[in-house]
C-alpha cells in the first residue's frame, strides 16, 4: 500500500477547496500573511455563533421509574401452575432510570425546546445551563407525533435565547451548525452543510414522526446526546431541532435529521396554549399528476397535486373543494411534492385560514379553507338517484364499454353517488387499457365536463369526436384520478 504523507494531503485539500475561491474573491487583493480575508471572516462567523448561541444550549437529564413485574417462583412451569390454581400475585421491582439529551432556550424567560424522546415519560426533569447553573424544569407539553417537547424553567435574571430562523428559506449546500451535548460532552459544536430538505422517512426509520415530519438532513455530526439541540444557519438562527441519525454503528456517519423549526414553532405554540396538540386537518386524499395529465392540462413540470377524494364533514368539503380539483399552491407557495400540503397544514392551527390555489375545469381559483380539528374520516354520503336513467343500455368508446350507474351498483362499488357511468368492459390492447382504465371504474368527467348519465356520456363522446388525448376523470374504490386516453395506441378502440 502506497504511503501518503499528511502534509501532502493537507496541501491538496487547500488547493482543491480554497484556491478557486481565493482566485475569484475580490478580497484577494487585500490578502496578507494571515491568509485569505474571506476565510478568516468565515472562521470569525463560527466563533461568533459559538459565543452568541452556545449559552442558549442546555443539557437535559430526565428521571423516571421503570416498573418490572416478576414471579417469585422463577420457573416457567411453576409460574403457570401457581398463577392458574393459586392466583399467586406477581411482585414488582422498581428501577430509577435517567435519560440525557440537549435543548435550546427560545425565550429569555426560560422556554426550552427539545425532543419528546429526550424526556420520555419523565416526571422529574433537570436542566443544566452552560454556566453550570441547575434548574428543575416543568414539562409544558410533549407531542410524540412530531417528537417535540416544551419545558419551562424559572431563571434568576434573563437568559440567552437563540433566535429562530425560517426553515422554508433554507437551501441544500448552505452551512449547517449543530450544538449539543453528545456523550455528555457539554456544548460541542460541529459544522457541515444541509444535505437535503423535505426528507421523508419510513415508519421503521422515523416511527410515528415519519407521518408528520419532513426532515432536514445534514452531515454536521450528530451523536447520542445531541437530540433536542439546535441546528443553526450561518447567521446563528435555529433552523431545526436535531432529532435522530441514520447509522449502522450507532455513531455519526454524516446522516443526521432535524425537525424544521417552522413546524417546531407551530407545535410549541400549541403546547404552550393548550398543553397538547390539537392537530388541524384539511380532509382530502391526493396524488401527484401523471406526465400525460400534466401535458394535457398544460401544467408546468413539478407543480400540482390531484385531489382524489374529499372527506365528508371536513374543512375541505366545507370550503367547496371537489374530487378532480388540481391543487397548485398553498399560501402562495407552489405544491411540488406530495408532502408540501401536509407540511403546510401542520404549520397552522385549528381555525387558521389556508389559501389554496386550484385548477378546476380549466380555470384557476383561490379557495380559503378554515382548518378544522383532525377527526376520523366520516363514512361517504350516499348519493341521490337522478332521473333519466337508461337501465340495461350500454355505450362503447376508445375500447370502453359503459352502462348507467344505479344505486345498487354505486353501493357495490362504494362510489360516492350513482352519477356517471360504470365501465363494464375494457378491450385488450385498446387505448383505454393502455391508459390504465379498469373494469369497475366510474367515469365522472370527459374533458372537464360532467358525466351525469349515459346520455351525457354519449353527447360528450360525440362532441369530442376524433380528438386525440381525451381527458377522463374516473373514480375507483372511492378515489378519483385523471387519465389521458390516447388514440395513438393501436388496438380495439372505437
Amino acid at each position: 500500500m502506497t504511503r501518503v504523507s499528511w502534509k501532502r494531503i493537507h496541501v491538496a485539500w487547500w488547493a482543491v477547496t480554497l484556491l478557486p475561491a481565493l482566485v475569484s474573491s475580490p478580497s484577494c487583493a487585500g490578502m496578507g500573511n494571515d491568509g485569505p480575508t474571506d476565510v478568516a471572516a468565515s472562521e470569525r462567523s463560527f466563533v461568533d455563533i459559538a459565543d452568541r448561541v452556545g449559552p442558549a444550549v442546555v443539557s437535559i437529564v430526565a428521571s423516571y421509574t421503570i416498573v418490572q413485574r416478576f414471579s417469585p417462583w422463577g420457573d416457567e412451569f411453576m409460574d403457570q401452575f401457581f398463577h392458574q390454581f393459586m392466583e399467586a400475585p406477581q411482585q414488582e421491582r422498581r428501577q430509577q432510570v435517567q435519560s440525557a439529551g440537549s435543548g435550546v432556550i427560545v425565550t429569555a424567560d426560560g422556554t426550552i425546546l427539545t425532543n419528546a424522546h429526550v424526556i420520555a415519560n419523565a416526571r422529574n426533569v433537570t436542566v443544566y445551563l452552560s454556566d453550570k447553573k441547575e434548574y428543575k424544569a416543568k414539562i409544558v407539553g410533549r407531542d410524540e407525533d412530531t417528537d417535540l417537547a416544551v419545558l419551562k424553567i424559572v431563571p434568576v435574571g434573563h437568559l440567552v435565547a437563540a433566535p429562530l430562523g425560517d426553515s422554508d428559506r433554507i437551501h441544500v449546500g448552505q452551512w449547517a451548525i449543530a450544538i449539543g451535548n453528545p456523550f455528555a460532552l457539554e456544548n460541542t459544536m460541529t459544522v457541515g452543510v444541509i444535505s437535503a430538505k423535505g426528507r421523508k422517512l419510513n415508519d421503521s426509520e422515523g416511527g410515528r414522526t415519519a407521518h408528520y415530519t419532513s426532515f432536514i438532513q445534514t452531515d454536521a455530526s450528530i451523536n447520542k446526546g445531541n437530540s433536542g439541540g439546535p441546528l443553526l444557519n450561518i447567521r446563528g438562527e435555529v433552523i431545526g431541532i436535531n432529532s435522530m441519525i441514520f447509522s449502522p454503528s450507532g455513531g455519526s456517519v454524516g446522516i443526521g435529521f432535524a425537525i424544521p423549526i417552522n413546524l417546531a414553532k407551530s407545535v410549541m405554540e400549541g403546547l404552550i396554549k393548550e398543553g397538547k396538540i390539537v392537530r388541524p386537518q384539511l380532509g382530502v386524499a391526493y396524488q401527484p399528476l401523471t406526465p400525460e395529465v400534466r401535458k394535457k392540462m398544460r401544467i408546468p413540470e413539478g407543480v400540482g397535486m390531484e385531489v382524489n377524494k374529499v372527506f365528508k364533514g371536513t374543512a375541505a368539503e366545507k370550503a367547496g373543494l371537489k374530487a378532480g380539483d388540481i391543487l397548485l399552491a398553498v399560501d402562495r407557495k407552489p405544491l411540488r411534492d406530495a408532502d408540501d400540503l401536509r407540511t403546510a397544514v401542520l404549520q397552522h392551527r385549528v381555525g387558521d385560514a389556508l389559501a389554496l390555489e386550484i385548477l378546476r375545469n380549466g380555470s384557476r381559483l383561490t379557495i380559503q379553507v378554515l382548518l378544522r380539528e383532525q377527526a376520523p374520516v366520516a363514512a361517504r354520503e350516499a348519493g341521490v338517484a337522478p332521473g333519466g336513467k337508461e337501465e340495461g343500455a350500454t355505450a362503447t368508446w376508445l375500447g370502453l364499454t359503459v352502462e348507467e350507474m344505479t344505486e345498487d351498483i354505486a353501493r357495490q362499488l362504494e362510489a360516492r353517488d350513482d352519477q356517471g357511468v360504470v365501465v363494464t368492459k375494457v378491450d385488450q390492447d385498446s387505448p383505454a387499457m393502455n391508459a390504465g382504465v379498469q373494469r369497475g371504474d366510474v367515469v365522472r368527467e370527459i374533458e372537464n365536463q360532467p358525466v351525469t348519465n349515459l346520455a351525457a356520456f354519449t353527447a360528450l363522446r360525440q362532441k369530442v369526436g376524433e380528438k386525440d388525448g381525451v381527458l377522463l376523470l374516473v373514480e375507483r374504490q372511492g378515489s378519483t384520478m385523471y387519465v389521458v386516453v390516447s388514440r395513438a395506441v393501436k388496438g380495439g378502440g372505437e
